[in-house]
């Protein structure tokens, strides 16, 4: 009976021993014991580097897919412009004049986009949403006005 209760006992706490074996490994796999500060911080930097350039890559291919529907608006402006009676063909092509130079304003922030990194590329990216909000209440006004 008490080699019974013994095994048992052994048994239970078999488990207890593995699972704590098993978590120092992986401690030590993650961040090793002889790791110092500056490793562990650069271990850290590095990790948020890569996270900020897929958030980048991410952003970059949105105003790109952005851009791209920007100059096909202004092709169908062009269309309706051509369409459109004497008088108000002008006032169209001044507006998609106007439009146009918006998109190449953000055509540029985004070629910019391309080669920064950092801060810089975060205070670059609010350049970018104001252009792109811009472009987008104009586009808006001037759609609303000929419909």
């Amino acid at each position: 009976m008490k080699w019974c209760g013994l095994i048992i006992i052994f048994f239970l706490s078999v488990p207890l021993f593995v699972s704590c074996e098993r978590q120092t490994e992986l401690s030590k796999v993650t961040i090793p014991e002889e790791a110092g500060e500056e490793e562990i911080k650069e271990g850290t930097e590095t990790a948020v580097i890569y996270t900020q350039k897929e958030e980048k890559e991410a952003y970059q291919k949105l105003v790109e897919d952005k851009v791209d529907e920007y100059h096909k608006k202004i092709d169908k402006l062009k269309a309706e412009a051509g369409e459109a009676g004497e008088e108000v063909r002008d006032e169209y092509n001044l507006n998609i004049e106007l439009l146009q130079n918006k998109v190449n304003v953000a055509d540029k922030k985004l070629n910019e986009l391309k080669y920064v990194s950092g801060k810089a590329w975060e205070d670059l990216r609010s350049g970018v949403e104001a252009v792109m909000a811009d472009f987008e209440k104009h586009y808006n006004r001037v759609t609303s006005r000929y419909k």
